[in-house]
């Protein structure tokens, strides 16, 4: 099946149903489970969008600064948990970090910016989680300011 086939329904948060007690989060409308995508609005402002897949997000979580355009972070979902990438925007729109998952653990690199855009932080995680290779911190310049090594 297409990805655009299940994302057609738009329903607002007022509309669905949350399990909280599964793991993970089970959405569903009118009793059923969920296929499509999901706005949460605050007195009509858009704050976040979800793609739903029978009832567990899957795809892009998109959410917004209150002007509606501005992205303030983007996660990727799979079976309802964090896997792929994950981005954060400072208010102007430029990266403020980056991050890659697995499973719902940090795995890969996990970059964090100075707000003139300039890499600040620069980390790696294995896939299970844990810390490895040379982390670096720099200045607002791009000077390596810190290095620190993990096995």
């Amino acid at each position: 099946m297409a990805c655009s086939e299940w994302f057609t329904p738009r329903v607002s948060h007022t509309e669905i149903t949350v399990d909280r007690l599964s793991i993970p989060f089970v959405y569903r409308h009118e009793g059923n489970r969920f296929n499509g995508i999901m706005e949460i609005r605050d007195k009509n402002i858009l704050l976040e969008e979800m793609y739903i897949k029978e009832g567990i997000k899957q795809g892009k979580h998109i959410l917004y600064y209150p002007d509606q355009k501005t992205v303030k972070e983007e996660r990727t979902y799979k079976d309802g948990v964090l896997h792929g990438p994950a981005l954060y925007y400072w208010p102007n729109g430029t990266l403020s970090q980056s991050h890659e998952f697995v499973e719902g653990r940090l795995g890969g690199k996990s970059l964090f910016y100075h707000r003139n855009g300039s890499l600040r932080l620069q980390m790696e995680f294995s896939p299970e989680g844990n810390k490895t290779g040379i982390w670096f911190e720099y200045d607002l310049k791009g000077n390596i300011i810190k290095e620190t090594k993990y096995n």
